[in-house]
């Protein structure tokens, strides 16, 4: 067993849980790092158990990657998004099924993605079961990120405190994310980046012609209607936009997509399996991301891991990705013109695109590893007393 699984439990095999209302094929990328976080802290050696939501067409448990992932029903008929009332309703959800869980016994901890909603589950957990947990942030679940959020998290903000003070630590996925959450809640927050899964160099060009992708929810913080825009004003006309991704505002853009004649060029994909990102990232000349803000981004995280160069907006998250002009190229944020600038330089220019390319590749295999990731969770676990055993366990 890995030294880190073993010092969090005193030296015996430690059992986690895991609780995301997210994980795939449902969400995005805490979707994403729920899973590669459960293989990670498997291979170490760790016991998982992950607590999420269920949909049409998905097994209620399933143990086919060595932990237990459980699915409890809410209602939600959406892949790709979950409203307040679908949260609401996995929360309540949780708290019936958390009993039954924690009943089998030995769990040493726990980690919940989110401060809403599952991060409400940290006082049953240590107040009733004795179990330690970790919060983990990751956008918009920290005030100042979602306007639409504001009044929610003024509502939230005494239970909030709460929940992070009686929690082994909090823990954001960024450092831009960390002051964020300090300036709304000032307590201490670690900074844990995501990991990234490794996916296959790409050749450039690809095969097709030029390609831009943008990967992601089609939600008003991604600002895909400003790529539009910026799209339409490039000078390479025979260019191609293909949009790998599904949300609410897909109907709105795909309307604006044909407003500003791009019918042809612009590709709109819908929600893709994991499966298909390799070969998505391999196929297209570059990823653009025109954010209003990122925790940090798995999509960003996954191209660069690919060697495909990638234009972003300088938001918290990206700058600790993206090291402008040398792994990427950075833009400010809601500047359509500088985008365009910027996706026309790389189309231009095949040498900056294989220097980015190849510089973004090598950062992300030196600095981001799930495995890391994993451990350093673990880390946050407080190591038990000798004999000690958490309530809801049995011998």
């Amino acid at each position: 067993m890995d030294g880190d699984a073993q010092q969090a439990r005193g030296g015996a095999r430690l059992k986690l849980l895991l609780v995301n209302y997210e994980y795939p094929p449902l969400g995005g990328g805490a979707a994403t790092a729920t899973r590669a976080l459960a293989r990670s802290l498997t291979g170490l050696g760790v016991d998982v158990h992950v607590l999420t939501s269920g949909a049409p067409g998905l097994p209620g448990a399933e143990t086919g990657e060595g932990f237990r992932v459980e699915r409890l029903w809410t209602g939600r008929r959406h892949r790709d998004r979950c409203g307040l009332a679908g949260m609401a309703l996995f929360l309540a959800a949780a708290l019936i099924r958390l009993p039954g869980v924690l009943w089998r016994g030995g769990f040493g901890g726990a980690v919940l993605f989110f401060g809403f909603p599952c991060g409400l589950l940290g006082l049953p957990l240590r107040h009733l079961f004795g179990v330690p947990y970790v919060i983990s942030l990751r956008g918009g679940d920290v005030p100042g990120t979602e306007p639409g959020l504001d009044r929610l998290h003024a509502l939230l903000r005494p239970l909030r405190r709460h929940l992070y003070r009686a929690a082994a630590a909090v823990a954001a996925t960024s450092e831009g994310l960390r002051q964020r959450s300090l300036a709304a809640d000032p307590l201490p927050v670690t900074v844990i980046p995501n990991g990234v899964d490794r996916f296959p160099e790409r050749e450039d060009p690809p095969r097709g012609g030029a390609r831009l992708l943008f990967v992601g929810r089609l939600v008003a913080q991604k600002n895909v209607a400003l790529l539009l825009h910026a799209f339409a004003a490039m000078t390479r006309k025979e260019a191609q936009l293909e949009i790998a991704g599904d949300g609410p505002l897909r109907s709105s853009l795909e309307a604006l997509a044909r407003e500003l004649q791009l019918e042809g060029r612009v590709i709109f994909r819908g929600w893709l399996d994991r499966s298909e990102m390799p070969e998505t990232y391999r196929n297209a000349t570059l990823l653009v991301l025109p954010s209003h803000y990122e925790g940090m981004s798995n999509a960003v995280l996954e191209a660069m891991s690919a060697g495909l160069p990638v234009v972003a907006t300088a938001v918290e998250g990206i700058g600790e990705l993206i090291e402008d002009g040398l792994t990427g190229l950075i833009v400010p944020p809601g500047d359509a013109a500088a985008l365009t600038r910027a996706m026309d330089r790389l189309l231009e220019d095949a040498a900056l695109r294989h220097r980015l390319g190849n510089g973004a590749r090598e950062r992300v295999a030196d600095r981001f590893s799930w495995d890391a990731a994993a451990r350093a969770y673990l880390r946050l676990l407080p190591r038990p007393e000798p004999e000690r055993t958490y309530a809801g366990s049995h011998r």
